[in-house]
């Protein structure tokens, strides 16, 4: 007797094809409630604090923005560019002083972030490692706009 290879289930969602990534966050409500999280973890943990001085003083205005980015970069609706205009990430960060520990704070607050809403590690591991390219990218043009 031989089994048949086992199959995910056509309502799986498959991360970074199509909406799966956005449907596996929960949707709007799961993104925002990451970046609550996220920002949340950042303003009261000292390792994070610096960059958590980096943000503007109107944490609203901030949540909102990176959770919409997120939206449309989950594959969820892309409602960035009709509230805030257009953006490019890397440059919109030029100004900073972004460096290696600092991407690494980012990328380590976003996976608390990510475990506390309790997400399989598969998928924490997935999405960290896809926003680790443009955090990595974001570093490369800060580093080359410092004087």
């Amino acid at each position: 007797m031989t089994s048949s290879p086992r199959s995910v289930p056509l309502s799986a969602p498959l991360y970074g094809i199509g909406d799966g990534t956005y449907k596996t966050i929960g949707e709007e409500a799961g993104v925002r409630q990451l970046v609550d999280h996220f920002y949340t973890i950042m303003a009261a943990n000292k390792p994070y604090q610096p960059l958590f001085n980096m943000h503007s003083s109107e944490l609203h205005i901030t949540k909102d923005k990176l959770a919409r980015f997120l939206m449309g970069w989950m594959g969820g609706e892309r409602t960035y560019q009709s509230t805030y205009g257009a953006m490019n990430i890397p440059s919109a960060h030029a100004h900073l002083n972004v460096t290696q520990e600092l991407m690494d704070n980012w990328l380590a607050c976003m996976t608390e972030a990510l475990h506390q809403q309790g997400h399989a590690e598969e998928f924490c591991t997935y999405l960290i490692t896809q926003l680790a390219i443009p955090a990595q990218r974001i570093l490369q043009v800060s580093q080359m706009s410092q004087p």
